[in-house]
C-alpha cells in the first residue's frame, strides 16, 4: 500500500507539471516551485517518525520523510530541465523559506497555553519541537547536497543538449534518465549521511544511528532509481518546450 500511495502521488505530480508547463510555461515555474515547497515541508513534518520497511530481502529503519524526499530532488531536476540552474536555486530558496516559517509557527504555537491534557501536550511537544533541529539538519544537508545535484544535472544537461535535440526519443530518454538518476542518487546518498548525523547524533544509540544511515542510503537510493521513468516521461512530454541553461 505504501508503494501504491507513493506512485499515485508522483504520477499526479508529474501529470500536473507536464500539463501546466505545456499550457503556460511561465505559470509552470510557479506550480513546480509550489510543489517543491510542499514536498520539502511535508517530508520534514514526517521526519520525526521512524519506520521499519520490509524490502523482502532485508528490513530498513528509515525516517518516514524519506518516502517523499527523493522526489524533491526530481522536482528540482524538472525545474532545472526547463527553467535552468538559476531559477532552480530560486525555487529551492523559496521552499526553504516556507519551511522556516513552519518552524517559527511551531515555536509560536508552543508559546500558547494548551487546554488539552498533559499526555496530549507531551506527545505534541515530543513530535513537533524537534523541528528546529530537524530544520537545521535539513537545511545544511539540503544546501550541500542540492548544490551538488543541481550542478551535476546542469553539467550533463548541457553536455548532451545538442545530441538530445537532434536524436529520437530513445536517445532523449537515455540521456535524460542518466542525468536524473546520477544526480539524484548522489544527492540522496549525501543527504542520507549528512542529515541523519546532524538530526539524530547523540539522540539515538550508535547502533541505531548506523542502521538509520545505512537504511536511508539504500531506501532513498532505490526510490531515486524507481522514479527515474517518471522523469523520462516528463522529458519526452516537454521536448518541444523551450529550455534554459
Amino acid at each position: 500500500m505504501v508503494l501504491l500511495y507513493w506512485i499515485i502521488g508522483l504520477l499526479l505530480t508529474v501529470y500536473v507539471s507536464i500539463w501546466t508547463i505545456k499550457k503556460n510555461r511561465e505559470i509552470g515555474f510557479t506550480i513546480l516551485t509550489v510543489l517543491l515547497s510542499g514536498y520539502i515541508l511535508i517530508s520534514n513534518i514526517l521526519t520525526p517518525r521512524l519506520s521499519l520497511f520490509n524490502l523482502g530481502f532485508t528490513q530498513l529503519t528509515v525516517v518516514t520523510g524519506s518516502l517523499i524526499w527523493p522526489f524533491t530532488a526530481q522536482l528540482s531536476d524538472m525545474i532545472n530541465e526547463v527553467y535552468g540552474k538559476r531559477k532552480t536555486f530560486i525555487a529551492v530558496a523559496l521552499g526553504y523559506s516556507l519551511n522556516l516559517l513552519f518552524v517559527l509557527f511551531v515555536f509560536m504555537a508552543n508559546s500558547t497555553q494548551p487546554i488539552w491534557d498533559t499526555s496530549m501536550e507531551e506527545f505534541w511537544q515530543s513530535y513537533f519541537l524537534p523541528s528546529g533541529r530537524v530544520f537545521l539538519a535539513s537545511t545544511v544537508s539540503f544546501i550541500v547536497c542540492q548544490l551538488i545535484d543541481i550542478n551535476v544535472f546542469s553539467f550533463l544537461k548541457e553536455k548532451f543538449r545538442n545530441r538530445e535535440e537532434t536524436s529520437r526519443n530513445s536517445a532523449l530518454i537515455s540521456f535524460s534518465s542518466l542525468r536524473s538518476v546520477l544526480s539524484d542518487v548522489i544527492n540522496m546518498v549525501c543527504d542520507a549521511v549528512l542529515f541523519t548525523l546532524l538530526a539524530f547524533a547523540l539522540v539515538l544509540p550508535l547502533d541505531s544511528l548506523i542502521d538509520l544511515v545505512i537504511g536511508s542510503i539504500i531506501f532513498k537510493g532505490l526510490l531515486s532509481i524507481i522514479d527515474t521513468p517518471l522523469f523520462a516521461l516528463f522529458r519526452v512530454s516537454i521536448k518541444n518546450i523551450q529550455r534554459q541553461e
